[in-house]
């Protein structure tokens, strides 16, 4: 009787790692396949719209360089660029201004009076 008990108990595990082993390679086949379609749609062009957001207060050794950076990625879609400073008068916004124009980027500068924090300029933006 007990012989007989173990063995029905052996093959409902056998069974339930058999179910476990299936189950998990399906949602495997449908994740990579959910990939590969989520990797069609931006092959045809359809790039979602992005918007960058940099708070900025005052000058650090490589601003310039930051902001090229920032302005010179290559993204297929349509992007644009928003630049928060706490003030006109902080020495990044003529910096800022002048590297805006030399690239054919939609950027804008926007001045956040009173701003405190780099979270308050992100909500502001």
């Amino acid at each position: 009787m007990i012989p007989l008990i173990l063995m029905i108990i052996g093959v409902l595990i056998i069974a339930a790692s058999v179910l476990s082993s299936l189950l998990s390679l399906y949602f495997e086949v449908r994740y990579w396949r959910g990939r590969k379609k989520a990797n069609g749609l931006t092959s045809d062009g359809n790039y979602p719209w992005v918007t960058v957001i940099m708070p900025v207060r005052g000058l650090d050794q490589n601003l310039k360089g930051n902001v090229i950076s920032v302005l010179d990625q290559e993204y297929p879609g349509r992007r644009s660029y928003i630049f928060v400073l706490d003030s006109d008068d902080d020495p990044a916004y003529g910096i800022i201004k002048d590297l805006i124009k030399g690239f054919n980027v939609d950027a804008s500068v926007l001045i956040n009076r009173g701003g405190r924090s780099k979270g308050e300029a992100l909500a502001f933006a």
